[in-house]
């Protein structure tokens, strides 16, 4: 059996060899151009690591709550009392208004008190142009004074999309802004961590 296997290896060896020996006929490969060595991608090291956006969106910051004559009266109280509260920008217009609204409100159901929530509808005198942007109409908002003080809560905030969530927490100061649909775990999330 031994003498059969060295055989069959010798074989193959011997074909190996005979296959890829070199005959004086053949013509020499056109030489390539070698491609250019690719940098393997760069991982930062410890502290410095890098973690993944999670919404281009969706912003952390820690910011005073604005005061002033921008700021409703009965938010500017709660904001004061230091009562969390959750800030909801939309546009009655939009197809999507009613289903942050759904998602918003099963928030506040499940969190029971933590965040008082403030719904700011913009789309009476405000358009959203095909950029995403809001354009405003000027002349309607001085014959509407609530429209006027949404208004100008929204340009006082940095507001130029909806829907728009902002979220203060219980030292009066805005630590979270989202821009666009938001949904119920996200939105949850912050109501629990400033009210812890």
């Amino acid at each position: 059996m031994r003498r059969f296997v060295v055989l069959v290896l010798v074989a193959v060896l011997a074909f190996t060899l005979v296959g890829c020996g070199g005959g004086a006929e053949e013509e020499p490969a056109a030489e390539q151009p070698a491609a250019a060595p690719v940098a393997p991608p760069v991982q930062p090291a410890g502290d410095d690591a890098v973690i993944a956006d999670r919404s281009a969106e969706e912003t952390d910051t820690f910011e005073i709550f604005p005061t002033g004559e921008a700021v409703p009266a009965a938010l500017a109280k709660k904001v004061a009392d230091k009562q969390p509260t959750i800030i909801l920008f939309v546009d009655g217009a939009q197809k999507d208004t009613n289903d942050i609204k759904k998602e918003v409100n099963a928030v506040m159901k499940s969190s029971q008190g933590l965040a008082d929530l403030f719904t700011y509808d913009l789309g009476k005198f405000a358009s959203v142009a095909k950029d995403g942007t809001i354009k405003v109409d000027e002349a309607g908002l001085k014959g509407d004074p609530n429209a006027a003080a949404a208004v100008g809560l929204a340009r006082t905030l940095g507001v130029g999309f909806t829907p728009f969530v902002v979220v203060t927490d219980d030292q009066g100061y805005i630590v979270f802004k989202h821009r666009g649909f938001i949904d119920r775990d996200l939105l949850e999330a912050q109501v629990q961590r400033v009210s812890d």
